[in-house]
């Protein structure tokens, strides 16, 4: 199961990054 976690997360915390920035250029 923590191998199938691992990723997840990872994907999770990547769409956050994606978000933010685009919060951030909207921001702008």
């Amino acid at each position: 199961m923590e191998s199938i976690q691992r990723p997840f997360r990872l994907t999770i915390e990547r769409d956050l990054y994606f978000v933010q920035k685009r919060l951030s250029e909207v921001k702008k």
